[in-house]
């Protein structure tokens, strides 16, 4: 993409931390997520693991579905699924919780299955519609094409973290 790209401005306006994908090479790890797929930065993954009974924690909003003990670490899990405004993602099966490092926040994000991991160089990536930005949707940092089918969304790893800290459990955190 060129400097004078007029998608340029349409990422600005998307900004944030974590929206370097218009400009970086890289993969993503693609999970399935109801019947979207979403893509999260393998730097920013330190595991992915077996989707696990977690242990739940009174009183916590809904989108928090406890703690796993993971490498003597107390990790919370959330529903990928709450979180993005839809179902929860059905436990057991394929399902995966995949563990994310966001500026020292550990977070686990329970998943419907793993998928692939797909490289970013050379493929085409798009800002999300300044329409959806504008209406205050953000989950999307960045839309990946596929040739095989419907885009690979990059999920917006920082503005998702604020949000579930800063939500309160009547707001909820979905879009």
């Amino acid at each position: 993409m060129s400097s004078a790209d007029p998608k340029d401005g349409q990422a600005a306006r998307a900004g944030g931390a974590d929206d370097k994908a218009l400009a970086r090479g890289g993969d993503l790890a693609c999970f399935q997520v109801h019947e979207n797929v979403w893509g999260i930065d393998v730097r920013r993954i330190r595991q992915i693991v077996r989707a696990v009974e977690t242990t739940p924690l009174p009183g916590a909003p809904p989108w928090i579905e406890g703690v796993i003990d993971l490498r003597e670490s107390m990790v919370p899990v959330v529903d990928l699924g709450l979180a993005l405004g839809g179902e929860p993602i059905a436990r057991g099966g394929r399902s995966r919780i995949a563990v994310v490092d966001v500026e020292g926040f550990v977070v686990g994000l329970r998943v419907g299955r793993a998928l692939e991991v797909l490289s970013l160089d050379g493929r085409a990536i798009e800002p999300p519609p300044a329409i959806a930005i504008q209406a205050g949707y953000d989950p999307v940092a960045a839309l990946l094409r596929r040739d095989d089918g419907s885009p690979v969304l990059e999920l917006a790893l920082e503005r998702l973290v604020a949000r579930l800290l800063h939500a309160t459990p009547r707001e909820g955190i979905g879009a």
